[in-house]
């Protein structure tokens, strides 16, 4: 480090390159006026709404250097250091750090993001104008050698920039190249270039460009041997080099015990930043396929390579280690590494001793998990989506009894539930406390049974079956809604239907407002206190959220799928029609006989009725004269004149 400067300031050695995302200034405020700018830094983290700022603030940037070794007697240059990201990684590591960056505004951010850290220099400008400062174990070229034949990379193209990396590296030294893949499966699967935003730019040669590109497995190999760097190391990060959760080494594409824990860890090898996929298939599952056909590492989405001009150069990694892993956005506090060992063949996941047995807080514990050797099942929510993309129900429905049966044979009744998000008042669907993330996804069907895999999460007292079932359920409706495999639901089913659809087929009945509970109470203190960032705000808009929200961007081959399905709907929809029209129109022609008879029945009931007036009138005639023959004088004389032979007439009787 130059000892006549001050370590806050930026040593500025040429002009400034025009490359900058629009970011700069907010992030500069933001690194100025934070107290903590560790590499995990949870304040930094707070500060994240789009894609920008996540790339510059972002817990997960640092996991891109989960494989090194990097200790304090090293020195370390990086030559394109955006706002220092990778300067903070490796300088708390304790190496002597210095980046330079041709943009000025990135170059202050850089410097203000170490700002606590004397043992960083910051220089701005081309890289070709630094002065003589030394050589170094490590040399980054992290995100800038596709930028190297543009007009803003330089005034020499890839070549150039390399041989001015090797030329700055010791004998033995390392260099450290991340870069996307020309050929990578997201961009096969026509997602937008990530440099040009546009689908199969990179995969048709980048012709017609402004210099910007990246390249192939074998095209950047060559590409460095032919600059020197006959020694290499190829590891693969998962979804990309960006903000990587999983690292694998070559070796473990090597077997199919390495293809298959591949495939078992990185569940979601896509991840789209443009906010414009699209999509052509389920990327999972094409992903799988690619992995199966040995081509895992030829459709990596982003290449991480060590590098030597030295064939006996000293490796950074370790020898037995040959994958990584860390946990996603989370507090620091939550934060987890696990490194995968080959032992003999075998693969064992395991913990760093440095990091604590526990970590709680409120009524949650996170818990350090044991060594554990690979076990090579089938993740039950892969099955569950199969069978879904099968449009096998029956086979959908005994996966999700599976999962069903499974936690009721664990249920704890004996055990004392305490109040917290995910308690139940029943006793009797009391499950564990480490069953808080008993989801299909860790869950592995091993010869036709279920094995519970990674409980790092456990509650502070037994938990609620019908909570963890619709965790589960909801987890399962969301990898369908990122997968694009909704048929053959509804797509005007809301998201709390969609999970009491699902949780009916295995014949649980629930209620939208339990679900409702469970998303807006249980589920967004989980992820909240594990995040900071996913609030009940999030299940607030997740439970107006509609299938057909996704139809535009579903995969398309999943809307052939759905066109498919609507088209064959659409004739049964038909057929039922014809049916009906016909019950129509024999009912049509039943009530025009129906309705003759009864207009016949009308006039014989109008006709009875006219004769019934006609009796009716001569009755009240003849009643009238009877009336008034009673009433007359001669009826009364009559009436005198005999009633005396009348009452002769009884006397005789007796």
């Amino acid at each position: 480090m130059n000892s006549n400067v001050h370590a806050n300031d930026v040593i500025v050695i040429g002009q400034d390159l025009p490359y900058e995302d629009g970011a700069e200034d907010e992030i500069l405020t933001i690194l100025q006026n934070a107290s903590d700018c560790s590499a995990g830094s949870d304040e930094l983290a707070s500060h994240i709404r789009d894609w920008p700022t996540r790339y510059h603030l972002s817990r997960l940037r640092q996991n891109l250097f989960l494989p090194f070794t990097i200790t304090s007697d090293m020195r370390v240059l990086e030559i394109g250091c955006e706002t220092g990201v990778n300067l903070r990684v490796m300088a708390e590591r304790g190496a002597e750090v210095i980046g330079v960056e041709g943009t000025l505004s990135r170059a202050r951010a850089a410097r203000a993001r170490c700002k606590d850290l004397p043992n960083v220099t910051v220089y701005a400008g081309n890289y070709e104008d630094l002065p003589d400062i030394g050589l170094f174990d490590v040399v980054l070229l992290i995100g800038v050698l596709e930028y190297s034949g543009a007009s803003f990379g330089g005034k020499g193209g890839p070549d150039q920039l390399l041989q001015t990396a090797r030329n700055y590296l010791k004998t033995g030294g390392q260099l450290i190249l991340a870069i996307e893949n020309q050929l990578g499966l997201k961009y096969l699967l026509s997602y937008p270039e990530d440099h040009l935003g546009l689908p199969w730019i990179g995969v048709e040669g980048y012709h017609s460009t402004s210099g910007i590109r990246t390249w192939s497995r074998a095209q950047l190999s060559t590409l460095l041997q032919k600059n020197g760097f006959v020694q290499q190391r190829w590891m693969y990060p998962f979804p990309d080099y960006k903000l990587p959760i999983f690292i694998a080494s070559e070796d473990l594409f090597l077997s199919d015990q390495g293809r298959h824990l591949v495939k078992n860890v990185m569940r979601a090898p896509v991840v789209d930043y443009s906010g414009q996929p699209a999509l052509v298939c389920d990327a999972t599952s094409a992903f799988q396929t690619m992995v199966e056909a040995h081509l895992g590492p030829d459709i990596s989405n982003s290449f991480l390579i060590t590098a030597s001009a030295s064939p006996g150069a000293t490796d950074l990694i370790e020898s037995q280690e040959v994958g990584w892993l860390a946990s996603g956005e989370r507090k620091s506090k939550w934060r987890r590494e696990r490194t995968i060992l080959n032992l003999n063949s075998r693969f064992v996941f395991t913990s760093k001793d440095s990091q604590p047995n526990q970590v709680s807080e409120d009524w949650l514990t996170n818990t350090k998990e044991p060594d554990v050797n690979f076990i090579a099942g089938i993740p039950l929510d892969d099955l569950i989506l199969q069978s879904l993309s099968a449009n096998d129900i029956n086979q959908m429905r005994e996966y999700l009894e599976m999962y069903r049966d499974f936690l009721n044979q664990n249920i704890n009744s004996s055990g004392h539930c305490a109040d917290g998000p995910f308690s139940s008042p029943t006793p009797s669907t009391l499950l564990p406390p480490d069953f808080l993330d008993c989801t299909p996804k860790n869950l592995l069907m091993i010869n036709d049974r279920l094995e519970f895999i990674d409980r790092e999460w456990v509650a502070n007292s037994p938990i609620s079956l019908e909570h963890i079932w619709i965790r589960g359920v909801f987890e399962i409706s969301n990898e369908m809604i990122r997968r694009g495999i909704i048929a053959p639901f509804d797509p005007k089913e809301r998201l709390p239907d969609l999970i009491k659809h699902i949780s009916g087929i295995a014949g649980i009945k629930l209620d939208r407002a339990q679900i409702q509970r469970f998303l807006l109470k249980s589920e967004a203190s989980f992820q909240n206190l594990v995040t900071d960032s996913i609030t009940a705000q999030h299940f607030e808009n997740l439970l107006d959220f509609c299938l057909k929200d996704v139809m535009q961007s579903l995969p398309i081959r999943s809307q052939i799928h759905y066109s498919n399905l609507v088209e064959l709907q659409n004739r049964q929809f038909e057929q039922q029609n014809h049916q009906l029209q016909q019950q129509i129109d024999l009912s049509n022609k039943e009530n025009s006989h129906l309705r003759l008879q009864l207009e016949s029945s009308i006039r014989v009931n109008q006709s009875l009725s006219s004769k019934s007036d006609r009796q009716l009138l001569t009755i009240s005639k003849l009643r009238q004269q009877a009336d008034s023959l009673q009433n007359s004088s001669s009826y009364k004389l009559g009436n005198l004149i005999v009633r005396p032979f009348a009452f002769l007439k009884r006397l005789v009787k007796r």
